[in-house]
């Protein structure tokens, strides 16, 4: 017989503004952590393994979840790809490019919306950077615009460009 600890649980009350009653609900959580100082040096922490609390506040610090950011030069550019998991505070995205220590540069002319902006799913996104010169590494990052009008950042991806010939082809 093998004794299990239960999973952590918290108690989430919601007041009505109309008739100003207290509905309880419990919510049961798996492989939570909380980071007791934000952003400060300490690592999150994993929460007790039960917890009863009132006032629980639930954050999200991001619906972002981008899957892959990656990059593959070609013979006629850099190829930029990435893939969303969820797309449910997603709006649309920028590409960015730089060279060490270099300014960044804002490759889109338009704004790339989200396939799936507001969504529960995501897509599969491409980018092609034609405007690269051989033998230089480049940077590029992608900014993910939220709906709430946040800008987060991922990357760098980086791409070294190579020498490319191209040799016509000759058929008997």
């Amino acid at each position: 017989m093998s004794h299990e600890t239960p999973p952590p649980t918290g108690l989430l009350k919601a007041v009505s503004p109309l008739t100003a009653t207290v509905a309880e609900d419990v919510a049961i959580v798996h492989g939570a952590f909380v980071d007791p100082d934000g952003a400060g040096p300490l690592p999150p922490q994993p929460l007790p393994t039960q917890q009863e609390s009132e006032g629980v506040e639930i954050i999200y610090p991001t619906g972002v979840m981008l899957t892959d950011l990656s990059g593959v030069a070609q013979a006629d550019g850099v190829l930029l790809g990435w893939q969303m998991a969820n797309e449910a505070a997603v709006l649309g995205f920028n590409v960015l490019r730089g060279e060490a220590g270099g300014e960044w540069v804002l490759l889109n002319q338009e704004f790339i919306f989200a396939q799936y902006a507001g969504a529960g799913r995501g897509a599969v996104y491409t980018y092609q950077d034609d405007a690269v010169i051989s033998g230089i590494t480049y940077e590029y990052v992608l900014q993910v615009v939220t709906t709430d009008g946040r800008v987060e950042q991922y990357g760098p991806t980086r791409v070294t460009v190579g020498w490319w010939v191209r040799l016509p082809l000759i058929a008997r």
